[in-house]
């Protein structure tokens, strides 16, 4: 037993180390600070061509999009209700945000920030976040978010945001398809502080780590972090100055596009 424990301080202790230089780097990249209340945030407007997207319901370049994102288990097409699927073979029977699977949790994303440079057609920003509810026998402790679902959605959410990625720079803005499916190859999360569950629902950002994708291998580097409520929903308060309850990191791999 004590061979164990002293495995698993180890292995904290690693990833802590190599999150320390990351959650640096994704705490400071938030979005501008809000301006104004948070009806006016939800009226701003992309800076870039509209894209595409009948998963907007977070309106993009909202200063702090989770004021605005629509309430766990609201009638509202998700990420995953278009783009995932209901058939045996495809994420739609995921446990963590499959909507075909009744008994698995049912994460629900929503694109937050999407951007192209206007001269090449690159995609210059993709963000999404997503809400959910925990249930009591998702508890770790009385009133703590058990560890292993919290990293069960922060990769779901990165899982689809990145399949998501891979269609539009494969095919451009107007792009309704996923071409495939990408599967997690790395993933590493930093347990912050404890994740409430008396709250509400938590909240969970993403983004795409664009320098360090490669398109024409499928290889998705991605960054996320999960808020508490009482942090994320204060309609003055940008992502850039909350603590997070947990942050983390992934690769996520699709195939080649065919020559």
């Amino acid at each position: 037993v004590t061979v164990s424990v002293l495995y698993w301080r180890a292995m904290r202790r690693v990833v802590t180390i190599a999150h320390a230089a990351r959650a640096a780097h994704v705490l400071s990249a938030g979005v501008p600070s809000v301006a104004a209340s948070a009806r006016n945030a939800a009226s701003a407007t992309s800076t870039t061509a509209e894209p595409n997207n009948k998963a907007r319901t977070v309106q993009l370049g909202a200063p702090n999009p989770f004021v605005v994102a629509p309430e766990p288990g609201a009638a509202v097409p998700s990420m995953q209700d278009l783009y995932w699927g209901t058939g045996p073979t495809t994420g739609g029977v995921c446990y963590g945000c499959g909507p075909a699977n009744d008994k698995g949790l049912q994460l629900k994303s929503y694109v937050s920030a999407e951007e192209y440079d206007a001269a090449t057609g690159a995609i210059t920003t993709l963000e999404a976040i997503a809400r959910f509810q925990p249930q009591p026998h998702h508890n770790a402790f009385p009133n703590v978010l058990n560890g292993g679902v919290i990293a069960t959605l922060l990769d779901c959410h990165l899982n689809l945001l990145a399949s998501y990625f891979v269609m539009r720079a494969r095919s451009g803005p107007q792009a309704t398809a996923l071409p495939a499916l990408t599967v997690t190859a790395r993933f590493e999360m930093d347990l912050k502080r404890p994740t409430p569950m008396d709250e509400g629902p938590v909240c969970v950002w993403g983004r795409v780590d664009l320098a360090a994708s490669d398109i024409a291998k499928g290889s998705v580097w991605l960054d996320a972090a999960m808020y508490a409520p009482s942090v994320a929903m204060q309609p003055d308060v940008s992502r850039a100055d909350m603590k997070p309850t947990a942050l983390a990191r992934g690769r996520f791999v699709a195939p080649r596009a065919k020559a």
